[in-house]
């Protein structure tokens, strides 16, 4: 089992079997059948920016496949990759001081048919919310609606690199679907480049605090982290 599956597998126990803290599970529920929806939320100079890592256990894999080889052929098509992030992405909602905002897929990232045969692909879509971000404190909002079979959910909340902001504690519903934080933008919000801090890389983004949930799933959430950053640089 690589080193990324094992994390995926302590998310899903943490979500699962309590570790979260926010509301305890069935003991005998299972890491390996459910999918893990992983929602990371980022307050950006344009509007949110939204990524849903879909993580399905080894007993559970067949049916992601199922979804995504729709004529069968063995593989992954981006045709089919976007067909399946828009029935994700339809089933989330995001909003500002009570306005929804439309969002977009921005990219959709396939892991390998043999992979996600085992147990061990991730289904990365990233989408964007664009709208106004002005200074002063704002209350943002996420909700995944999906109720696919054995889903469970994890999200926190990010700052783009160069925003200066700050996010004020963030709640959550039981099963982690629904998100909601104050954020107070203090400056940056205009798009226009801000130099990071001393020492700090260009396309890193901050992980606000979270409480008692973000101490519980700290090492889910730094490969995460990393992996954003690395698709941040590449844009750069």
């Amino acid at each position: 089992m690589t080193v990324g599956s094992l994390i995926r597998v302590a998310c899903a126990t943490a979500a699962i079997g309590g570790a979260v803290l926010l509301t305890p599970t069935p003991a005998d529920a299972h890491p390996l059948d459910v999918y893990l929806q992983a929602s990371y939320i980022t307050v950006q100079s344009t509007g949110v920016g939204i990524e849903v890592d879909i993580s399905p256990g080894t007993e559970v894999a067949a049916d992601l496949v199922a979804r995504l080889d729709t004529d069968h052929d063995g593989k992954f098509s981006d045709e089919e990759g976007r067909a399946f992030a828009d029935v994700v992405v339809a089933d989330l909602a995001v909003s500002v001081d009570g306005t929804s905002l439309p969002i977009t897929i921005a990219n959709v990232g396939l892991p390998t048919y043999k992979a996600t045969a085992a147990g061990y692909g991730t289904v990365k879509i990233v989408a964007t919310a664009p709208g106004p971000v002005s200074t002063g404190t704002h209350t943002v909002a996420y909700e995944n609606r999906s109720r696919a079979s054995k889903s469970v959910f994890q999200a926190n909340a990010f700052l783009q690199d160069g925003l200066r902001a700050r996010v004020g504690t963030q709640e959550r519903d039981a099963d982690q679907s629904t998100l909601t934080f104050p954020v107070t933008i203090e400056g940056g919000a205009d798009g226009s480049a801000t130099s990071p801090a001393e020492g700090e890389g260009s396309g890193t983004l901050h992980l606000v605090a979270a409480g008692a949930a973000a101490v519980a799933l700290a090492g889910c959430a730094v490969p995460l982290r990393r992996s954003v950053e690395r698709r941040r640089s590449s844009k750069e």
